[in-house]
């Protein structure tokens, strides 16, 4: 009888994040505001807000050839694209951000809203996006849970919304593009990785226990 093969009996290796890919999601986040920013006084606001968005449609084709899913990079044009339609049909450069303040206040207010009537809104975005599963329990503790998930969530639009609003009634298209690249897209993806890996541990720890 043969040795069972140690390279089978191994765990898999984890892949580890590649800091290049990393650099290289940031530098295309940044070069459509940072575009906007560079032209919004030599060139206007219409202008550099559609330079901006062919930067972000070059880009968008960019990390097609790399391979990135269709669905992410439609988002993230479309997101420059929201942005400098506000530009374009307003005339002015804190109009690129206007679409990025209506986001946060409407997030800001859904939250909340779910928090008083006692539904929190991560509970139903986490079902619907699979992140928890079908039949996993509702129990107090998942009630408890959202209720906390969702009140981080309300936080963190607030901590947006506030040197948004600042900046945006000053005029500052400075601060506001550093604000939106540097700050408020890094915590909207540290919350979306924190609130699916609370979520998948919660929902996993009955099965293990189980076991």
């Amino acid at each position: 009888m043969s040795e069972p093969s140690t390279d089978s009996a191994a765990p898999p290796s984890r892949t580890r994040p590649d800091a290049g890919a990393v650099l290289r999601h940031v530098v295309d986040a940044a070069a459509p505001p940072f575009t906007f920013l560079l032209l919004n006084n030599p060139w206007g606001a219409r202008r550099a807000a559609l330079a901006a968005l062919l930067v972000a449609v070059v880009i968008a084709a960019l990390r097609r050839y790399r391979g990135e899913p269709l669905g992410l990079v439609i988002a993230s044009t479309g997101f420059v694209a929201l942005h400098s339609a506000g530009a374009v049909l307003m005339g002015e450069g804190r109009a690129f951000f206007l679409p990025e303040l209506i986001i946060n206040v409407v997030a800001l207010l859904v939250c909340a809203g779910s928090l008083l009537v006692g539904r929190p809104i991560t509970a139903v975005v986490c079902r619907k996006l699979g992140v928890t599963p079908d039949d996993s329990p509702r129990d107090r503790g998942a009630a408890r849970r959202h209720l906390g998930l969702t009140a981080a969530w309300s936080a963190m639009w607030a901590l947006h919304l506030l040197p948004l609003a600042y900046l945006y009634s000053i005029d500052s298209v400075a601060g506001l593009t550093v604000l939106g690249t540097f700050f408020n897209k890094p915590t909207l993806l540290a919350m979306a990785a924190a609130t699916v890996f609370v979520e998948r541990r919660a929902t996993r720890a009955p099965a293990t226990s189980a076991a």
